[in-house]
């Protein structure tokens, strides 16, 4: 039952994707001003882990925690080449940012397709929670 509403959840996030319009955010399916769980990564509400951002560097996992002063849910683009003269943008929501340790950190982003990503920072470009002040979709 919880597949079905996780697939049905990401079927009505995909469908504003053809109207070329920012979605209204989502009211559910992130996880704000608390640690992951991996129940939140099995619901679809989280993306990124310890093991994501480091793979398997060994020894003690420190726990994840919010990282403060970043709105969860917003709006972002998710840059496929950020450092390039000229790179794609893809219009993403931000469900996730954490911070394990002193420097693991991770950006769950839901695409407009319904596809989970964990980004790193350098490729996602925060865009804030105001529809109103977003730029036009092409």
């Amino acid at each position: 039952m919880l597949r079905l509403a996780v697939l049905l959840s990401a079927i009505a996030f995909a469908l504003p994707a053809a109207s070329k319009e920012w979605p209204p955010l989502p009211a559910d399916g992130f996880v704000s001003g608390r640690a992951t769980t991996p129940e939140d990564i099995k619901a679809g509400r989280a993306v990124c882990s310890y093991d994501s951002i480091y793979f398997d560097m060994g020894g003690e996992r420190p726990p994840g925690r919010p990282l403060e002063n970043y709105p969860v849910p917003q709006y972002a683009w998710l840059v496929d080449d950020p450092w390039g003269d000229n790179p794609n943008r893809e219009p993403v929501i931000i469900i996730q940012a954490e911070l394990w340790g002193e420097d693991g950190l991770g950006l769950g982003i839901r695409h407009f397709d319904g596809r989970l990503e964990c980004a790193e920072t350098f490729y996602v470009e925060p865009l804030g929670a105001d529809r109103s002040k977003l730029p036009k979709l092409k």
